[in-house]
């Protein structure tokens, strides 16, 4: 399965990797209209969305080839690092990707692709899951996996989980029979006798010999495709169940790589962290809020996620980046947080400003014990009352 990895920011900035990612993109998309047999799988957000936007010239072609199975799409914004966000990052994650993909492409992702991601959470399996995700496929070398097993979370949901490098590299064709067939014996030990290969390096444009072999290597048995993943994920569950193949099961900690990054420009973190429970305090009170009669600020919060969402990538919030994608993030997570606290802010100045008061009776206070009559109005409702009793030294409503 040919592609590339996107790191929106690392060792340089946003800029400086737009342009090599829409110039990749935009080699695979000419490689497509010369072999008919070649397909490119087209994965995050952070490069899709831009060239879709910016070359409205590609977009019958890009919609085309995906209906053809020739290019996939990842169902995520981009690879979080998932062991230094919250859940709900993570869920928002797959929500927006999910979003543009089925909604704008008109793709269905199957298969969660967090290939350079620096460890996984225990719950992952479970969210996947309710995402519709039928698998999940990784390549950082995190010990103690094997090449190919179910991993169980929390709640006892299972998923398949593939571990494979994603830069898989070659000079001719027959260098890539071989080593196809040389390395197709790992799985062949699991009892299945296909196999699924990246060929999808860091920023890394398409393999140049591949243009016009694709009808050879498919002769060959070697199917070039976008829809590797979802190929060999749907037929594997097949062969499993088929043959009641026996993989190995894990449900442990998926632990973290490059361990000092979680400690490396730990002002992300802190900003992370605030932005995030700001964001969802903000939508809770402002959804009340529209309740009472104001308008929903959504473009607001969209903005705030987007922020927050780009800032969560691997390469991002870890800290491993360059000064100046630092300075870059830090104000987009300074945004974020504004955005958010401006939301919450006006939410709760709104519902206050709804409350009547004027119904209220004075509170009578005897001894230990405190008695209220009435109820307080909100919009006009009665939101709680009377009183119930006392609890804990504090004043109980029903």
């Amino acid at each position: 399965m040919p592609g590339f990895h996107s790191d929106a920011v690392w060792l340089e900035d946003q800029r400086d990797y737009a342009v090599s990612l829409l110039g990749a993109l935009e080699q695979n998309l000419m490689i497509c209209t010369q072999d008919k047999d070649y397909g490119v799988f087209l994965h995050e957000l952070t490069y899709l969305k831009p060239y879709f936007d910016t070359h409205p010239a590609e977009r019958e072609l890009i919609l085309k080839l995906i209906k053809e199975g020739r290019i996939g799409t990842g169902g995520s914004y981009n690879q979080p690092a998932e062991k230094l966000l919250g859940p709900e990052g993570l869920v928002r994650n797959i929500l927006y990707g999910r979003l543009f993909d089925e909604k704008v492409l008109g793709d269905k992702p199957l298969i969660w692709t967090p290939w350079d991601v620096f460890g996984h959470c225990a719950q992952l399996s479970q969210i996947l899951k309710k995402s519709r995700f039928i698998g999940c496929v990784w390549s950082k070398g995190i010990r103690g996996f094997h090449p190919l097993f179910f991993h169980q979370s929390l709640d006892g949901s299972r998923l398949l989980y593939r571990r494979v490098s994603y830069s898989y590299s070659s000079k001719d064709f027959n260098n890539l029979d071989k080593n196809l067939r040389l390395d197709r014996k790992e799985l062949i030990s699991f009892g299945l006798f296909f196999d699924l290969r990246l060929d999808c390096a860091d920023f890394k444009p398409p393999t140049a010999w591949l243009a016009g072999e694709c009808a050879r290597l498919k002769k060959a048995g070697i199917i070039v495709s976008g829809s590797g993943q979802r190929k060999f994920f749907q037929l594997a569950l097949k062969q499993i169940k088929k043959k009641n193949l026996s993989l190995p099961v894990t449900a442990r900690d998926m632990e973290y790589h490059h361990q000092g990054t979680a400690l490396t420009r730990v002002d992300f973190k802190i900003a992370n962290r605030l932005a995030e429970n700001t964001l969802l305090s903000g939508e809770k009170f402002a959804t009340l809020a529209n309740l009472l009669g104001a308008k929903y600020p959504d473009k607001t919060l969209d903005k705030a996620w987007r922020q927050l969402l780009f800032a969560q990538h691997h390469d991002a919030i870890s800290g491993p980046c360059c000064d100046r994608a630092y300075l870059d993030l830090i104000s987009g997570y300074r945004e974020s947080l504004e955005l958010s606290s401006e939301v919450l802010r006006n939410s709760l100045d709104y519902i206050g400003e709804a409350i009547d008061t004027s119904q209220m009776s004075d509170v009578r206070t005897t001894g230990r014990s405190a008695f209220r009559h009435d109820y307080i109005r909100v919009g006009g409702q009665r939101i709680c009352g009377p009183w119930t009793g006392r609890r804990g030294g504090g004043e109980e409503w029903s």
